[in-house]
């Protein structure tokens, strides 16, 4: 009986939760804001979510602009 493979590798998925950790952190910095930008950190959930997970050029492409915001807004913090 022959055994059906996934579309992901593992490094696939490794990728991904990358990308919606990187999502997370963005999201618990902006709602530790002064006030709490709650429309960005929904707009950062929006997009993680739209992303398709089949498709590692988003997935990285995604990571890379949520670790940019987040290195910005950690920056930001600290001037």
């Amino acid at each position: 009986m022959p055994v059906e493979r996934s579309a992901w590798r593992a490094n696939d998925s490794v990728a991904y939760e990358q990308m919606r950790a990187a999502a997370d952190a963005l999201v618990s910095l902006l709602l530790d804001e002064s006030p709490p930008d709650v429309t960005g950190a929904a707009s950062v959930l929006d997009d993680a979510q739209s992303v398709d997970g089949f498709d590692r050029a988003a997935v990285d492409a995604a990571r890379e602009r949520f670790e940019t915001q987040l290195s910005d807004l950690r920056a930001a913090r600290h001037v």
